[in-house]
């Protein structure tokens, strides 16, 4: 049996610029090779995740935005990813602008990752 190891991004694998170290790309990539499982999850989405770990071979999905999102990279494409229904997004939403908190709204479209911000100030 195999054990797979997952490992957070911000504060802990990623070094204090949000950067991959040159250190642990190379451990990352020796691991690999030598069939290690493993992955990362983090509260980040894919455009900033496809990048700090582009130089490392990811054969493994990475769980993103908190767990919404199962992203195969090497596939480039979501596997599994969680919805709210219309009404329920409308109703979050009226519940943020009457309390004037700004938030971002998600949507995935095919492979597409929309994001939308309405300033409510």
């Amino acid at each position: 049996m195999k054990t797979l190891y997952i490992s957070d991004l911000d504060g802990t694998l990623l070094t204090p610029d949000a950067c991959l170290s040159e250190r642990s790309t190379q451990l990352l990539q020796q691991l690999s090779a030598e069939g290690v499982l493993f992955s990362c999850a983090t509260a980040r989405s894919i455009v900033s995740v496809r990048s700090i770990l582009s130089r490392v071979q990811m054969p493994m999905p990475v769980v993103l935005m908190n767990g919404v999102c199962i992203y195969d990279m090497h596939a480039r494409q979501y596997q599994h990813y969680e919805t709210i229904g219309v009404q329920t997004a409308l109703q979050v939403t009226e519940i943020l602008e009457q309390m004037q908190v700004p938030a971002f709204l998600y949507t995935i479209e095919g492979q597409g990752l929309g994001c939308f911000h309405h300033r409510l100030d």
